[in-house]
C-alpha cells in the first residue's frame, strides 16, 4: 500500500507488535544490526529525512504513530514496535 503522505511504502508487517514506545538505545538493541547502536540509528533517520538536526521527527514525519517526543529535562524522541519493524524492513 502507498502511502502519499510520507512518500513510503508502508507494509502490513510493519504494524506487527504492541504499541509500546522504546528509546532508541532499546530500538537498536531491539534491531540487532551489527555496529549499529543509537547514534547511529539517529544518525540514519537524519540523513533519511526523518529527524531534523536536533532529533525532532520533519513536518512530514511529526504526526506518525511511529514516533513520540516526551518532554523531560531534554526532548527525547521515542519509537514505536511499528516504527522498529519499518526501519528494519527499509533500511536495513
Amino acid at each position: 500500500m502507498k502511502n502519499n503522505i510520507f512518500g513510503s511504502n508502508l507494509n502490513p508487517e510493519d504494524m506487527i507488535g504492541n504499541m509500546k514506545y522504546y528509546n532508541f538505545s532499546e530500538a537498536a538493541s531491539k534491531l540487532n544490526v551489527e555496529g549499529v547502536g543509537r547514534n547511529t540509528l539517529l544518525k540514519i533517520m537524519r540523513e533519511k529525512g526523518i529527524f531534523d538536526r536536533f532529533n525532532v521527527p520533519t513536518p512530514e514525519w511529526e504526526h506518525h504513530p511511529f514516533f513520540k517526543n516526551v518532554e523531560n529535562k531534554h526532548l527525547t524522541p521515542l519509537i514505536s514496535e511499528h516504527g522498529i519493524n519499518y526501519i528494519r524492513r527499509n533500511f536495513f
